[in-house]
């Protein structure tokens, strides 16, 4: 019923902040399965010649008509239990044993949010159902979420990686809704980063419980702060909070803004405030509103109180506003120190034009590190400061300076040449004393600069040089597909592109003969092979090219 369907099915007062019980009573033809939010309590056959069955289910908690569900089915389902709690997931008997990871899914996450957000799991039962031709990827409905059949199956003989992840995330995500959303839901949809920004960005917590051999967290950064990024870097964004007024509009809210900018947001206000500070402040907001709506300002509130100070000024300026800035870091020897500036980074030269006369501020929590070793923090408000040398300056001259340690900050990082260039130089010589997030990063960064035209094609292809030492899937993934994307702007047959393929093949060497072209090993080898095997199609690798063209008509003639 997300966002204002409710009201086609039954009068209702359809808005998230009219909260009410729910006594929902359903008439089925026997053979088959009622299902709501609550138990079933009570069930009456009304005929025995039409076979009509009347089911009673228990009454509801205080709750939003969007959260409202049933189903009427002939499925069989999978059962476990776990804190009193009876889960279910329901399919089709021929794919019902498909849930199976689901299940264990579920039955894991489960006690860790309750714990992890301090307030029980409020109903008996959580039934997980896949409908066919369903919309959504799924739907939070509380105590009854609907999952699209792919979401929600996944089947160890055929599945893919990514169908297993796939299932886990879209698990965790749904799961964290019945305390971000369900208990406590947005006022109104302005608001809907709320439930879909803090899903996101649980989901990473507890899907990394339920699943630690597919290390989600390391692909964070890759799979919410890029996309979010390359959303938010056209003028035409939109803020995190925007508001709506009528139903209509609502559906525009679903987007990469709401969802990845938003858990973007929140990951770095946990790397500020601290991982104990910051859950105990959402605790202190769970609490408070259970059963109720609230704000973004009532969330900034509860976890003011706790970390001692008002969080409001520093979060407005990332919710109230479009697009993320660029920090620049360039050393000046005259200013004995560093000129750390903000700008809004925007894409192409038309957008920059029209945003000639915008003077956007964030309030931008800086976190670096020196080669070193040292890390620090600076929360830069103005436009552009001088910071101290000896407060930003490693132990020698002649040694790196890296922003966005770990890659937590939501924003882009351009530096003088000499500081790429003592990157790169680390790159080449021991890539690993960065880590596989920041290494993501400086080849994101420097692909988007150059694209932003703030930085020469050179620096962005000297990083990659690198690559043919990495081992890590993610900073394969971001730095070979984009030397792809670079090759694709050629024509076909020309030099550049005999000379783009001949580059990503010397890149991806190392890594083809080390996993071959069997489909084995531990799911990060599987991955990266899938990866390497694709930007060797793409640099019009013949043996491989060849392999592939031959499996492909085995799998058609029949065989395995």
């Amino acid at each position: 019923f997300e966002a204002a369907s409710a009201r086609s099915v039954f009068p209702c007062f359809d808005e998230p902040s009219m909260k009410a019980t729910v006594s929902l009573t359903i008439i089925r033809p026997s053979g088959y399965q009622a299902l709501s939010n609550m138990p079933i309590e009570d069930s009456v056959t009304l005929s025995a010649e039409n076979n009509m069955v009347a089911v009673k289910f228990a009454k509801s908690v205080n709750m939003s008509t969007y959260l409202i569900a049933f189903a009427i089915c002939d499925y069989h389902y999978l059962e476990g239990h776990k804190d009193n709690v009876r889960i279910r997931t329901w399919a089709p008997a021929d794919k019902v044993n498909h849930t199976k990871v689901a299940l264990n899914a579920s039955m894991k996450i489960l006690p860790y949010y309750q714990k992890l957000f301090g307030i029980v799991y409020p109903l008996p039962k959580l039934d997980l159902i896949a409908v066919p031709d369903f919309s959504a990827g799924a739907m939070e409905n509380w105590g009854l979420i609907t999952f699209r059949e792919v979401s929600l199956l996944y089947h160890p003989a055929s599945g893919t990686i990514g169908n297993y992840e796939r299932v886990i995330t879209t698990v965790a995500h749904e799961l964290a809704h019945q305390w971000f959303g369900n208990l406590v839901t947005m006022r109104w949809w302005s608001d809907l980063w709320l439930n879909e920004g803090f899903a996101s960005f649980v989901e990473y917590l507890g899907g990394d419980l339920a699943a630690p051999e597919l290390h989600l967290l390391e692909g964070l950064y890759s799979r919410e702060f890029i996309p979010a990024m390359q959303y938010d870097s056209y003028i035409n964004s939109h803020p995190i909070l925007q508001h709506v007024k009528r139903p209509t509009e609502i559906g525009a809210l679903f987007d990469k803004i709401s969802y990845s900018k938003g858990c973007c947001v929140l990951t770095m206000l946990r790397d500020y405030l601290s991982t104990p500070v910051f859950f105990n402040g959402l605790r202190k907001y769970l609490i408070t509103y259970q059963y109720q709506n609230a704000d973004s300002d009532e969330l900034w509130d509860s976890i003011s109180t706790v970390c001692g100070y008002d969080l409001k000024p520093i979060m407005h300026s990332w919710t109230h506003q479009s697009g993320f800035p660029l920090i620049t870091v360039k050393y000046q020897s005259s200013l004995d120190g560093y000129v750390v500036s903000q700008e809004r980074f925007l894409i192409t030269s038309g957008d920059r034009q029209l945003n000639i006369s915008e003077s956007t501020l964030w309030h931008v929590p800086l976190r670096y590190i020196t080669e070193d070793g040292i890390v620090k923090r600076l929360m830069l408000t103005a436009k552009d400061i001088v910071v101290a040398t000896e407060f930003i300056k490693p132990a020698r001259n002649d040694l790196w300076v890296k922003v966005n340690y770990l890659q937590n900050g939501y924003y882009r990082v351009n530096y003088d040449k000499e500081n790429w260039q003592k990157l790169i130089r680390q790159l080449q010589e021991n890539h690993n004393k960065l880590s596989s997030f920041d290494r993501t990063g400086l080849l994101d960064d420097s692909y988007s600069l150059n694209r932003a035209e703030v930085l020469d094609i050179t620096t962005f292809l000297n990083m990659t040089r690198y690559l043919i030492y990495e081992t890590a899937y993610h900073p394969l993934h971001i730095g070979l597909s984009r030397v792809a994307k670079i090759q694709s702007l050629f024509k076909s047959n020309s030099p550049d592109l005999l000379n783009a393929q001949r580059y990503l093949k010397y890149l991806i060497e190392p890594q083809l003969r080390a996993l071959g072209l069997t489909d084995k090993g531990t799911i990060q080898q599987r991955q990266i092979r899938k990866l390497i095997i694709g930007i060797a199609a793409i640099a019009n690798t013949s043996y491989v090219l060849q392999n592939i063209t031959t499996r492909f008509q085995d799998w058609l003639r029949g065989k395995s």
